[in-house]
């Protein structure tokens, strides 16, 4: 099945209409810094990878809540990385039933980084069931970094 992918290595924001709502499979944009909530609701990729968003939780926040009603239906996998370490989880999960996974707790994903590749299988531990375990989010504070990471577990197939 040919696949399609869209990599941007410059501000792309300026007229984000235009690609934002064509069907990719992989989107990844390395300067997203101008990435509004609006944007990326806007997303119609099955893997999107973003550098250097300044969303904040709160724009996190409600994003979830978008997708938990039914926005950006194709979505797979979301990856967003940050230029910052103050992140409160609780501030992206507020007012949402999520479920915190013990750290033990395992799953299998595969995740497509590169249409010239293969899709890659990894194993996510812990994070956060939401929607009724239909999808998975990895936050993760770092060294002046802070990692969104949401799997949507029923277009996945997790082993």
């Amino acid at each position: 099945m040919p696949r399609n992918q869209l990599i941007c290595y410059c501000d792309p924001f300026s007229n984000s209409n235009s690609f934002l709502m064509v069907n990719q499979d992989i989107l990844t944009v390395f300067s997203s810094a101008r990435l509004t909530l609006d944007d990326l609701l806007m997303l119609n990729s099955r893997s999107t990878f973003l550098v250097n968003s300044t969303l904040t939780p709160k724009e996190l926040n409600r994003f979830l809540k978008h997708w938990m009603k039914g926005s950006n239906p194709n979505l797979k996998y979301l990856k967003i990385q940050m230029n910052t370490d103050d992140v409160s989880e609780d501030a992206v999960l507020e007012g949402m039933d999520a479920r915190k996974m013990m750290a033990d707790e395992k799953r299998s994903v595969e995740i497509l980084y590169d249409i010239a590749m293969e899709p890659s299988r990894e194993t996510i531990r812990g994070g956060y069931d939401i929607k009724e375990g239909k999808a998975t989010i990895l936050l993760k504070n770092g060294d002046r970094t802070f990692c969104f990471e949401m799997f949507v577990w029923n277009l996945y197939n997790p082993t």
